[in-house]
Formats: C-alpha cells, structure tokens, sequence
C-alpha cells in the first residue's frame, strides 16, 4: 500500500496538503490508445500505475495496484454491455484514460464492484466519455453511500495534449467531463449503471471510462501534522 499520506504543514501560516494513495481503473483497455502504461500519468489526482480492465465481464475477484504500483488489498469485478472507445487516436495519458470507457447500451442494468478498500475514507471520481455526445447515465451505488446521481456523458477531445478536467456538481446538469463523490467510508463500492429512457428511437448509452478511489487521511493524521507543523514554525520564530 502507498503511505503518501496527507499531511498538513503550517509555513507561514499556509497549510500545505499533499496527496494521499490512490487505486485508478482505467475503463474499455483493449482498444486503440486505451491502454496506460505503469509509468502514465493521469487523472484529476494525478497518479500512476493505473489498472487497465478489458472485456465486457470478469467475475474476478481481479486485485487491483494502488498508485505505488503494489497490490493495494482491494479487488474488482464487472459485468457491462459493451467495452468500446472513442477514437483510434490520443494526445496523452490523460487522454488515453478517457477514450476507452464501459456501457450499459440499453438492456439490463451494469455494474461494477470493488471490494476491501483499503481506506477508512475516500473520494470517488467517476470519469465520463463516450464517442457521442450529451448523453445521460444513471451513477448509483448498491450501498447507498451517495444519491443516485445523473451525469451527462459529455464527449471530451481524446487528441489534444493537454486535457481539461471539469468536475460535473448537479445531477442532470452540466458539461464536465467527471463526478467526484467525497468521504465515502464503506470498504465495497458497488457503482451500477442505470438504463436511462431517451425516448422512441434513441440508443441509449450509459457509459464511464474510469473510476477513481483517493485516500482521505483521518483527522488524527491531519492533526499530527498541524502539530508539527506549529513546532517547525516555533523553532523557526526562535532562531
């Protein structure tokens, strides 16, 4: 497991916070520039060592690295309908993480289950992108840890070198290309993917390209930190 565990340091009177350990699932690897290497770079919280899942189903359990790239002690297992991508063509990792995705297409419902989270708290980023545009899924989780939640599927630009992240915050809203859901505390997140009614002669596409768990260190960590953080800034005051 990844101990880059966030701590806060007082310099100046700023708080300065680090990153905590993160398990990123890059969604529809298989494709064309779907796949991320160990050593990619990606996400809203940039990490490496992304897991690459392929195929419409694995009852698994399949375990899951955590950023550091060791075995982090959780698992997935999957059923969808289709594991497709955008496009042939991306400009970077991030843009490789958004172009291969998982969806639901209109028959029965889809999901994705992971187990023995190894975080006590975490935040939860589901990436949304599909080769088509506007869009509705259906985000729910089996354990009722958030409300279900509607995202618009908006189509992100694959090709470019630097890709924009823009969260989306209201449900049915928006034109950001991902979801975050914060301080989350059950050890299994169970995210379906809901059939969403488009109306007579639509396809309905319910479709995600990645998921994200990132560790929310406790507040007796954050404390530890502030406290060493008013020693530092003592001594500093001292000399």
């Amino acid at each position: 497991m990844n101990h880059k565990l966030l701590t806060i340091c007082l310099l100046g009177g700023a708080a300065v916070a680090s990153q905590g350990a993160s398990i990123g699932l890059n969604l529809g690897e298989g494709r064309p520039n779907t796949a991320l290497a160990a050593n990619d770079v990606a996400g809203v919280v940039p990490q490496s060592n992304w897991n690459n899942l392929s195929g419409t189903s694995n009852a698994g359990p399949v375990v899951l690295n955590s950023d550091s790239g060791t075995p982090s002690g959780a698992s997935v297992a999957w059923a969808v309908e289709e594991a497709w991508s955008v496009g042939d063509t991306t400009g970077s990792p991030d843009g490789s993480l958004l172009n291969g995705f998982f969806s639901e297409n209109a028959g029965d419902d889809s999901s994705i289950t992971i187990s023995n989270v190894p975080y006590a708290i975490y935040d939860l980023y589901v990436y949304l992108s599909h080769d088509r545009n506007l869009e509705d899924v259906i985000l729910r989780e089996g354990g009722g840890q958030f409300p279900d939640f509607t995202a618009i599927e908006n189509n992100t630009d694959v090709t470019v070198a630097t890709v924009t992240y823009s969260p989306q915050t209201v449900s049915g809203s928006g034109s950001g290309n991902y979801v975050r859901f914060t301080n989350l505390t059950n050890s299994t997140v169970d995210l379906q993917l809901l059939t969403v009614d488009l109306g007579p002669g639509s396809i309905d596409r319910n479709a995600i390209a990645g998921i994200q768990l990132v560790q929310v260190p406790e507040p007796s960590v954050s404390l530890m930190g502030v406290i060493t953080g008013l020693l530092l800034l003592g001594r500093r005051r001292r000399s």
